[in-house]
C-alpha cells in the first residue's frame, strides 16, 4: 500500500522525477496566460477581443510567485464496520451511500487538492478586482491542474478504467466528515498551513477533498 505524499514527493514517487511535475504544471499556467492576455480579432464585428488584455500580464507572474499548489492522496483499505460506518487505512467515516458506494468499488483514494495558502494571503493583500479576478482564476487552474496529475498517476498506476470522485457535503454525506480525510494527511496539511474548520470548511477557498474511487 502506497504512503501519503505531499506535492513535491508524492507525484514525484509514481512519476519518477519532479520535472513531470513541473512541466505540467507550467504548461497549464501558460497556456491560461496566453488565453487571458492574448488580443483576438472578431471579424464579424470588427474589434479587438480579450479576456484581460496585455496588461493583465504583469499582475498574472506577480500572482504567480505566491502560486504553492498541494495536492496530497494516497491508496487507502475500505473496511466496513455497520450499514452506516466505515473506515479507510484505520480512520472511522460514517455515511450510509457512501459505504455502499465503496463496497462494490475496487480501489479508493482519500485526497486533499488546494492552491495552497500562499496566494490566499497574497489575495487579501489586493483591492482591485482585477487582481483577485485573475488570482482566483490562477487558482482555478492551478487546482485542475493538480486533479489532472492525480487522475493521471491513478490510471498509469492501477490501469483504473472507471472513476468517481466522492465529496463531504453531497447528498448522503456530511460536511463535516471531511476532517477525517484532514487527519488522514495530518502531517502534509500542517507543513502546508491547510486545515479544515469543525463545520469542515477549508482555511483555503480553493481546497478541494475527498475520495476518488475507481474500478
Amino acid at each position: 500500500m502506497e504512503h501519503a505524499y505531499a506535492v513535491e514527493s508524492r507525484l514525484k514517487k509514481w512519476l519518477g522525477s519532479q520535472e513531470p511535475i513541473d512541466k505540467y504544471f507550467r504548461k497549464k499556467v501558460y497556456y491560461f496566460r496566453n488565453y487571458l492576455t492574448t488580443e483576438q480579432t472578431d471579424p464579424a464585428r470588427n474589434i479587438v477581443i480579450s479576456r484581460y488584455g496585455s496588461s493583465a500580464g504583469p499582475i498574472f507572474d506577480e500572482a504567480l510567485a505566491h502560486l504553492n499548489p498541494f495536492t496530497v492522496f494516497t491508496e487507502a483499505e475500505f473496511q466496513q464496520v455497520t450499514d452506516t460506518v466505515f473506515s479507510l487505512n484505520g480512520t472511522v467515516f460514517t455515511g450510509s451511500d457512501v459505504c455502499e458506494t465503496l463496497r462494490a468499488s475496487t480501489f479508493v483514494f482519500p485526497h486533499i487538492i488546494s492552491s495552497g495558502k500562499e496566494i490566499e494571503e497574497y489575495a487579501l493583500e489586493k483591492t482591485d478586482s482585477m487582481s483577485r479576478k485573475i488570482i482566483r482564476e490562477l487558482c482555478r487552474v492551478a487546482n485542475t491542474a493538480g486533479r489532472e496529475l492525480m487522475i493521471q498517476v491513478l490510471v498509469d498506476k492501477y490501469n483504473i478504467t472507471e472513476m468517481l470522485a466522492l465529496f463531504p457535503g453531497e447528498p448522503g454525506w456530511e460536511l463535516q466528515e471531511g476532517n477525517r480525510i484532514f487527519e488522514m494527511f495530518e502531517k502534509e496539511t500542517d507543513e502546508a498551513g491547510i486545515y479544515v474548520t469543525s463545520k469542515g470548511l477549508p482555511n483555503v477557498a480553493y481546497t478541494a477533498f475527498g475520495l476518488m474511487i475507481g474500478n
